[in-house]
């Protein structure tokens, strides 16, 4: 079985599926590169040490804000986004259900400021090893990064936990 077409009809149908095709891709290599993680270490804990922190930098290349809504890590048994933040004199740690990342902005996460939390080491976080971290998005996407582990400097003294 064969179809006739006009030249105009078969030139229109070839030019609308190749708009078609770069349309997708174009999408699709933007919806790939929305996030991406620079900076990406867990601060190094002596053995007995139960829990550990992350910091990294996060960038949004998207023109919507997007939140960071879970962490995950083979390190720690449980793994929780958190603020540091001092109140009455006293560095604390309260958790948080989501990390802010803005339109076209990136997000810091560092010592006495927004860190993923390692609650419940499943083993030594040692200076030179390393773990994955699987991160969550609300867009949806899902980002698997290596974080070295290495020391960093402690100087915010005691921290307390505050469910939020």
């Amino acid at each position: 079985m064969s179809i006739n077409l006009s030249s105009t009809t078969r030139k229109n149908l070839i030019s609308t599926g190749l708009t078609l095709a770069l349309t997708l891709l174009s999408y699709s290599a933007t919806a790939e590169q929305a996030i991406t993680v620079s900076d990406v270490y867990v601060r190094a804990m002596p053995s007995t040490a139960q829990n550990t922190a992350g910091y990294m930098q996060i960038h949004n290349h998207s023109k919507q804000p997007v939140s960071l809504i879970k962490a995950e890590s083979p390190l720690a048994k449980n793994v929780e986004l958190h603020l540091s933040k001092m109140a009455e004199g006293v560095m604390k740690m309260i958790q948080q259900k989501e990390i802010m990342i803005p339109a076209e902005g990136s997000t810091h996460l560092k010592p006495g400021g927004l860190h993923i939390m390692f609650l419940g080491l499943n083993k030594p976080s040692n200076e030179g090893n390393k773990t994955t971290l699987k991160l969550t998005f609300s867009n949806g996407e899902q980002l698997t990064v290596d974080a070295t582990i290495m020391k960093t400097p402690n100087s915010r003294g005691d921290m307390k936990h505050v469910q939020k």
